[in-house]
């Protein structure tokens, strides 16, 4: 995991919605070409339309872990990444609500609890690594869409 500033990471969630757009927003939902692309797997096995589910997933679970490692003692959040179930226009609907309410908490948390230990699905890390790691994970994920979608357009086109 990079090192990223609370500042930084604030800014790339608040990009996350036009890249992530910018990118598989402008397939055709009923056009069997489109679909074909989407769903194609890239060279790791993963589609871009299991990439945007995935990143919509850790978005939303990241407002979670994050609300509740900094208004609770002894919370547990949940762990992200989970995929959840819908169309990719869903899923580019969640991104459009999730990255900015979490970088609207990202730019609210005081910077002494930045390092401040917490417990993700049992494990331990820091406000900052928390955040630091959605970032990281969603970044990849759109970098993993990318080639997916290359791979998808060199096989149905």
């Amino acid at each position: 995991m990079a090192r990223i500033s609370p500042g930084d990471a604030e800014v790339a969630l608040r990009t996350f919605p036009r890249r992530w757009s910018t990118l598989v927003g402008g397939f055709e939902p009923d056009d069997p070409d489109a679909q074909a692309i989407l769903d194609h797997p890239g060279p790791d096995g993963r589609s871009a339309a299991d990439c945007v589910a995935e990143a919509a997933a850790a978005l939303e679970a990241a407002r979670g872990n994050l609300r509740g490692a900094t208004t609770s003692a002894g919370h547990t959040p949940a762990e992200t990444g989970a995929r959840a179930a819908g169309s990719t226009a869903a899923a580019l609907r969640r991104i459009d609500t999730a990255a900015p309410a979490l970088a609207d908490m990202v730019r609210g948390i005081p910077a002494d609890v930045l390092d401040q230990q917490v417990d993700v699905g049992g494990r331990t890390t820091t406000v900052r690594a928390l955040v630091a790691d959605v970032v990281d994970q969603v970044a990849t994920l759109l970098r993993t869409a990318d080639k997916a979608l290359r791979a998808g357009r060199a096989v149905v086109r």
